[in-house]
């Protein structure tokens, strides 16, 4: 395991930042949401963003299903730079967050930054009563191209 070149697990997907915060009923109210449930966000959901993130409570995390995955595997094999990772992100600061957690782990990263009036995708994640419940903007995310 440890001959394994750089780059040698490969993935590419949306990278997103998933923002976590702990949720009262009134919030899931606010925002028409239910809990311990996934979805995209709607335009009714886009202020969410904003006030989560004022919070100080807020944690911050570099995700989305395929680089989750990709940091696992890096974790697991403990030889730097054994994985990269292809995504799309924004010119903002959720995507410089991304390229500084994933530099922090020792992964290979390529991330393009779009060129259309697109923010870093991102996850607001509100946990209640053990249960979590994810809405999603993708933004950025599907700009990759090829």
């Amino acid at each position: 395991m440890r001959n394994l070149p750089e780059g040698y697990v490969f993935g590419m997907g949306n990278p997103l930042l998933d923002i976590l915060v702990d949720a009262d009923d009134y919030m899931y109210e606010r925002y028409e949401l239910q809990k311990d449930n996934a979805i995209l966000a709607e335009e009714k959901h886009m202020e969410i963003y904003e006030e989560i993130q004022k919070r100080k409570d807020a944690k911050y995390v570099a995700g989305g299903a395929t680089l989750n995955t990709v940091k696992m595997i890096q974790w697991i094999l403990q030889k730097p730079f054994v994985c990269s990772y292809v995504g799309c992100i924004g010119s903002d600061l959720p995507g410089k967050y991304i390229k500084n957690d994933c530099r922090g782990l020792d992964l290979l990263t390529d991330f393009q930054i779009t060129t259309k009036p697109l923010k870093t995708g991102k996850v607001a994640i509100l946990i209640s009563e053990n249960l979590r419940s994810m809405v999603t903007y993708l933004g950025a995310a599907c700009d990759l191209s090829l």
